[in-house]
């Protein structure tokens, strides 16, 4: 009996260091993703994010398993991932959410090994491959709908409050948009990792060979800089895919959120007056353009 007390003990001690040391490595492995937002895109990131915690679960598993079963590492995990995301989520809710997809991914990450583990036959590959093809729905076209639904963008917004902005052009110069006297002003936002924004650039440039010669609107595509951009390297990108609308770069990726801009591409029409009153779809947009024109 006073033999086992100890035993006993130290079993209960090796479950407590398993379970901290999960936990810990995954909160930890939230914090490291988090600051690749700052260097490539919310896709680039999410991506990543998915990988590492499907590596994540299966290290975890490798090192683990004989000692606690797949579900309690899962749990942990999981734990770990909420002990970071859900005090953010709930200090800064509204702010968040656009970034849910991104949590999301990182589940599924873990999700898909696990399931790999606990499955067995066709099931083990089906079923991760499933969400592998979730989170690359995210990664490509989810953040788009995803910021439709948030901003639920009908198109037509009356906003009271005046846009105060400036951008750069091609050789430096700073361009405000109290430079723009048109009646209407056309700001296309994208990024350069973007892949929607590119889908999108033949219908923008139709639509800037429309209204290139009408006194009355104005139409920009409006880059949103990251940090690992190079010089010019959005104005050269349009150059070498033959487009010849108008780019400028924002004075910084904040300052989109001053537009209400959440995902891209969104298109953003100001009035003379530089107030918003729409943002949305480019297709949209365009018979905005036309009810007002005519």
């Amino acid at each position: 009996m006073m033999a086992s007390s100890p035993t006993k003990a130290n079993y209960i001690l090796m479950k407590i260091k398993i379970a901290i040391t999960i936990i810990v490595f995954s909160a930890f492995l939230q914090v490291l993703i988090s600051p690749l937002r700052g260097y490539v895109n919310l896709n680039t990131s999410t991506a990543v994010g998915y990988l590492a915690y499907l590596s994540y679960m299966a290290v975890c598993s490798h090192l683990f398993s004989k000692k606690v079963s797949i579900d309690v590492i899962a749990a942990y995990i999981l734990i770990g991932i909420c002990l970071v995301q859900f005090p953010i989520r709930i200090i800064s809710f509204n702010s968040s959410l656009f970034t849910l997809p991104d949590m999301l991914s990182h589940i599924l990450g873990a999700l898909s090994f696990y399931l790999y583990l606990k499955l067995k036959g066709i099931y083990r590959w089906v079923f991760p491959f499933l969400l592998f093809l979730t989170v690359t729905f995210i990664v490509t076209k989810g953040y788009v709908l995803w910021g439709d639904i948030l901003d639920n963008k009908a198109g037509e917004i009356n906003e009271n409050k005046i846009i105060d902005y400036w951008a750069k052009d091609r050789n430096g110069l700073m361009v405000k948009g109290t430079d723009f006297n048109t009646k209407l002003v056309l700001l296309d936002f994208w990024f350069i990792g973007c892949k929607p924004c590119y889908e999108e650039f033949p219908e923008f440039q139709k639509v800037y060979n429309e209204y290139k010669n009408n006194v009355d609107v104005k139409i920009i595509a409006l880059n949103l800089p990251v940090k690992d951009d190079k010089t010019n390297e959005a104005f050269d990108l349009l150059k070498q895919k033959g487009y010849s609308f108008p780019c400028l770069i924002l004075e910084s990726n904040k300052k989109a959120e001053t537009f209400g801009v959440k995902t891209c591409p969104t298109t953003v029409l100001l009035d003379k007056n530089r107030k918003i009153i729409f943002r949305g779809r480019l297709s949209e947009a365009e018979k905005f353009i036309k009810e007002i024109l005519n």
